[in-house]
């Protein structure tokens, strides 16, 4: 398993990512990208391999769940464990969700123990596809 420090991050979030990333930070993560919409995301993700993609219910462009079925359309970005990091508590947007295909959904707000459990459960949870693994 990869330590903390060679885990990639990436935030997606227009409000709070400041936050998440100082939460990310004291955790142990250090490899964090940040991106307040969906289109820049996919650029991000393009650009830069990361194994856990953090989203906000709703970014500026799209939704989370939008964000996800283009990640998962892309053969080379469908490696990541997709959360959702947000205040959408209705059972509905978590069932959509995982009918989505998220990986995890994380409600704010949360403790520094709840976030560092959910993360590592997301790094037990095997990739859907090791594109772009070599």
């Amino acid at each position: 398993m990869q330590n903390d420090q060679s885990i990639k991050i990436l935030i997606v979030d227009p409000v709070a990512s400041a936050e998440v990333r100082s939460h990310l930070r004291q955790i142990g993560y250090s490899q964090i990208d940040v991106t307040d919409n969906g289109m820049a995301a996919l650029d991000t993700l393009r650009l830069r391999r990361h194994q856990i993609i953090l989203s906000e219910w709703r970014c500026r462009d799209m939704t989370a769940l939008d964000l996800l079925g283009l990640i998962r359309e892309e053969h080379t970005l469908r490696h990541a464990r997709f959360a959702l990091l947000t205040g959408h508590r209705q059972p509905s947007d978590v069932g959509a969700a995982k009918q989505a295909g998220a990986h995890s959904y994380i409600l704010k707000p949360y403790t520094l123990a709840t976030l560092r459990q959910r993360l590592q459960a997301l790094l037990d949870t095997p990739a859907l596809a090791q594109a772009g693994a070599r």
